[in-house]
């Protein structure tokens, strides 16, 4: 009885590969294995391990060269040291080097185009040659989109993937197989869309006139020019301002049957049709922007009504809430599927951020590609940082203006500042008797609404607080007078260590101001540190994050690519 070993796939010798064999007779205590060189017959390795598997691992650096081909023998022993028989004929394998095998794009590399070629490259050291490879284009979630096939033609080793869409990220690969068995993978290399205006590809259809002796050529392309109202305002090169406008498809544009369509905008006006469309006769659908506090909102909310009159019944369909954006670097996302002539909008906030600038590290970005821009920068906010919006800006603390003050700060000449690697350090110079306050502010006109308040606090034990000292949040009417809450004692956190303090509470006045205050008075020379300061609604206080016009206006945030 012998083991039948498993086809061996070509492997690298300085790397070693594990050879797997079957086999039904008794209990395995030992795996001899024999390489031989096929062209000489010469053993090149002979030796046996200790184990129960039904395999045999050959180390690296095993005495096998690469570029040789050889064929293996495999025997077992059991208990006694009964060694099974010989396999009349050995199998084979080959050792290659490891192949090179690589696209011509870079992980995390920006595609400017709608349809993109990308190449292969391959390469082995001991000319094993390429048998067929292929191209997939997968979904950020890895769903694949579309695939070449498997390809034999290496003479030509790229492809063309098309229907790339603006803004979005996706996922290439390349698989393949060389002549004798290799298997080979590129792995998953993603790719990030910026583009402005999209490559359109279509099949072209050939018809012979041989009457005319002509070729007919048709595309199937249908035209569909929208008519605005007025001259169309363009913002960046990727957005039109119908605020004051509007633009209509009559010809070569069509609403019938099922259908399910995404619309991207920013900043709709309130209680207006956003979207318009019909049949001309028995439809005609609204889709209106709506925004307010509502019952069961928890606040201030956004979301999208739906208004279908067919045959003049009115249909009816809201989505579900959304939290307002902050600025134009948020965008809504709204689809609207229409399945046997019912509908349904879902809606989300979706913040891709793409800057332009005339320089490698994004300095001096702008919004709007300009002239002298050489570089764009692709930037993906965090969901924490819009979702949980940190009301208060400059929480990192960067110097600005030649006197080196923080923005947005008011700090009393009596204590003197430092600003290290985003930690704001305040020290009372001289011995005081009134309590003092570093203040940041933000306009918020509102009564009533939950704020909770968060920040990381150093107090080194050397430092003497006054009793009462407390880190608030404090709400400030047009009149000067002023209500704190939110309130923790300073005195109550743990000396010489960075400690989290949260808190929460209700504005009480009819606000014109929410600012985050520290309030101390040192005894005698002392300092205290703060960073990681966040002002928020709600009443949980959650993890970290910039005020989300800090965010966009790093540009560390981006990844800066030549155009």
């Amino acid at each position: 009885m012998y083991a039948i070993i498993h086809p061996i796939e070509p492997f690298d010798a300085s790397i070693g590969s594990e050879i797997k064999f079957t086999w039904r007779g008794n209990q395995i205590y030992k795996v001899r294995c024999i390489v031989k060189n096929n062209e000489s017959g010469t053993t090149v390795y002979d030796h046996t391990e200790s184990t129960m598997k039904q395999s045999y691992t050959i180390p690296a650096n095993s005495g096998l060269v690469n570029g040789v081909y050889y064929v293996v023998y495999i025997t077992v022993l059991d208990v006694n040291n009964n060694e099974s028989d010989l396999q009349d004929i050995g199998t084979p394998f080959y050792c290659f080097s490891k192949p090179i095998f690589n696209l011509s794009i870079s992980d995390g590399e920006i595609i400017q185009t709608s349809a993109y070629k990308v190449g292969l490259n391959y390469s082995q050291s001991q000319g094993e040659s390429l048998d067929s490879y292929s191209f997939t284009l997968y979904t950020y979630q890895k769903t694949v989109l579309s695939s070449s096939g498997d390809i034999y033609n290496t003479s030509d080793m790229s492809y063309v993937v098309s229907g790339l869409e603006n803004a979005k990220q996706y996922y290439l690969r390349a698989t393949g197989k060389t002549l004798h068995g290799i298997t080979l993978d590129t792995g998953f290399i993603l790719i990030t869309v910026s583009y402005t205006i999209a490559q359109v590809f279509n099949t072209l259809e050939l018809n012979n006139k041989p009457e005319s002796g002509a070729i007919e050529i048709k595309s199937n392309i249908v035209s569909a020019i929208g008519l605005s109202e007025k001259d169309v305002i363009y913002i960046g090169d990727e957005y039109a301002d119908l605020r004051d406008n509007s633009v209509t498809f009559n010809e070569g544009f069509e609403v019938k049957g099922d259908f399910t369509k995404i619309f991207v905008f920013y900043e709709p006006e309130r209680n207006k049709s956003i979207i318009s469309f019909g049949d001309g006769d028995r439809l005609k659908v609204d889709i209106y922007y709506r925004k307010g506090k509502y019952a069961d909102s928890n606040g201030e909310k956004a979301y999208f009504e739906l208004v279908a009159n067919s045959c003049g019944t009115n249909y009816v369909r809201n989505s579900g809430y959304v939290n307002i954006p902050n600025s134009n670097y948020q965008q809504f996302a709204l689809l609207v599927n229409r399945q046997g002539g019912y509908y349904d909008l879902e809606v989300v906030l979706i913040s891709t951020v793409i800057r332009y600038s005339a320089n490698a590290d994004g300095s001096n970005m702008t919004e709007a590609r300009q002239p002298d821009s050489q570089y764009v920068g692709v930037g993906y906010m965090p969901k924490d940082a819009y979702e949980h919006e940190n009301l208060l800006l400059n929480t990192e603390y960067k110097i600005i203006g030649s006197s080196g003050t923080p923005n947005y700060f008011s700090i009393p000449t009596e204590l003197t500042k430092v600003i290290t690697n985003n930690e704001l350090s305040l020290t009372q110079t001289a011995e005081a008797t009134a309590r003092r306050q570093c203040i940041q502010t933000i306009l918020r006109n509102s009564s009533g609404i939950n704020i909770a308040s968060s920040a990381e606090i150093l107090i080194p034990s050397s430092t003497n607080l006054y009793t009462q000292s407390s880190y608030y949040v404090r709400c400030t009417d047009s009149k000067g007078s002023f209500t704190d809450i939110a309130q923790v004692m300073l005195n109550t956190i743990e000396r010489d260590k960075w400690v989290l303090v949260k808190a929460s509470g209700v504005t009480r006045l009819g606000s014109e101001k929410l600012g985050a205050s520290l309030a101390f008075d040192m005894k005698a020379v002392g300092t205290i540190k703060i960073r990681k300061q966040k002002l928020e609604l709600g009443t949980v206080s959650t993890e970290y994050t910039p005020a989300p016009s800090d965010w966009v206006s790093d540009p560390n945030n981006y990844t800066w690519k030549p155009l």
